[in-house]
């Protein structure tokens, strides 16, 4: 280091220069070693403070084949289930992104208003919010929705203290 830069940034500046780089040189990582630290729980930003990779070279890993990722979304199946809370709003895109629901109101049908797509909610018909069984969900416009029975607390039963 006599030039008071890193071997990594000599290679950066050798390669955007057309320059042949040392293998010696260029900054290797041990994937397998990153990928356990990974596979045990580590999110990737841990993993890159633990062994000072990049974005870009997490990226290349992965298209490399050199380290898998975590799937980012949990399964369909798994948010479709009674008794578990979930943002209303994730849900129905989710449902509506795999075709188990479509973009429009259930109830009249309509898919816009005055040429600008219709906002759209999630309706639980039983009125228990944390109930997502795909038999329980109904995707409805505000209009349609403020007349169901339970639309915004509307009969649902005190609990007893």
């Amino acid at each position: 280091m006599r030039l008071g830069i890193s071997k990594p940034t000599v290679s950066y500046h050798a390669r955007r220069l057309g320059r042949p780089v040392k293998h010696a040189c260029a900054r290797r990582y041990d994937w397998t070693e990153i990928q356990a630290a990974y596979d045990s729980g580590l999110s990737v930003a841990k993993c890159q403070e633990r062994f000072g990779f990049s974005n870009a070279a997490w990226n290349g890993a992965v298209k490399r084949g050199a380290v898998i990722p975590r799937p980012q979304a949990t399964p369909i199946d798994d948010l479709l289930v009674a008794g578990r809370a979930r943002g209303r709003g994730h849900i129905k895109s989710r449902l509506i992104r795999s075709g188990l629901k479509q973009a429009r109101c259930e109830g009249c049908g309509l898919e816009e208003w005055r040429g600008k797509p219709l906002g759209l909610e999630l309706h639980h018909r039983n009125g228990d919010n944390d109930d997502n069984r795909l038999g329980n969900l109904e995707i409805l416009c505000p209009n349609c929705h403020a007349q169901t029975d339970n639309w915004g607390g509307r009969g649902r039963r005190v609990k007893a203290a």
